[in-house]
């Protein structure tokens, strides 16, 4: 057990504090380097599977992205016109049902919209009960 310390008030507090990444804002800001002009230069990325396979789903449709291990990260983005191009086959989101509702929404920029795979629990599910999603715009990505 720690012995309690008694401090006393202070004027003037000087530091540096570093959180954690954040999943939900490292998906969108993958996605919006990708739909930017030029390079974006990220830090912070949250870690883990699903951030993951949104660069890796970004990576299959020509987006240039390199993620580093420290949570840094580069995008090359062409701009919203030319973002995206069509993958050479399904999209494999995995688990990750926020990379599968993510990029739906820039994915019919892309002439011939991609499939999409997914594992486990199967995001499509998820995406299909979705209260913002209807059962038949999930079935159009399965």
């Amino acid at each position: 057990m720690t012995t309690p310390v008694a401090l006393s008030p202070i004027s003037r507090l000087d530091g540096e504090v570093r959180v954690p990444g954040d999943k939900s804002i490292s998906h969108r800001a993958l996605i919006i380097g990708a739909l930017a002009r030029g390079r974006t230069y990220l830090s912070g990325l949250a870690p883990g599977d699903d951030v993951a396979h949104t660069a890796s789903c970004l990576e299959a449709c020509g987006v240039y992205v390199r993620v580093h291990a420290d949570g840094r990260a580069m995008v090359e983005g062409s701009g919203p016109e030319l973002a995206l191009s069509q993958p050479r086959g399904p999209l494999d989101c995995a688990n990750s049902g926020s990379t599968m509702r993510m990029l739906s929404g820039p994915s019919p920029a892309i002439r011939s919209p991609p499939s999409w795979t997914a594992t486990h629990h199967c995001a499509a599910a998820r995406c299909a009960a979705s209260p913002h999603r209807s059962r038949r715009w999930a079935r159009r990505f399965v």
